[in-house]
């Protein structure tokens, strides 16, 4: 709830950094990963960062089809922002 505290003021550092934790502590943290991967791709426009950050969501395993599915979408549109297949190829 903290680190949305923190991306509605605009405190992108300190959101950024709770979610990194977050991640770190859980790696299966769907919400600090997906977060992450909004962050990256919003924010600083890194799109290969951000793609990454999806690929480490998907392998979490369990989540529900409407989340799998978000998670799908997000990474096809930064496939095709890095030029690549939705494979990642």
């Amino acid at each position: 709830e903290l680190s949305l505290v923190h991306k509605r003021r605009g405190e992108w550092d300190e959101a950024r950094g709770l979610w990194e934790r977050m991640a770190r502590q859980w790696p299966g943290d769907l919400f600090a990963l997906e977060e992450l991967a909004k962050w990256c791709e919003h924010r600083i426009r890194d799109y290969r960062q951000a793609l990454d950050v999806v690929e480490r969501a998907l392998e979490r395993g369990r989540m529900t089809p409407e989340e799998r599915e978000a998670l799908l979408h997000r990474r096809a549109r930064l496939c095709k922002r890095c030029g690549l297949s939705e494979d990642g190829a």
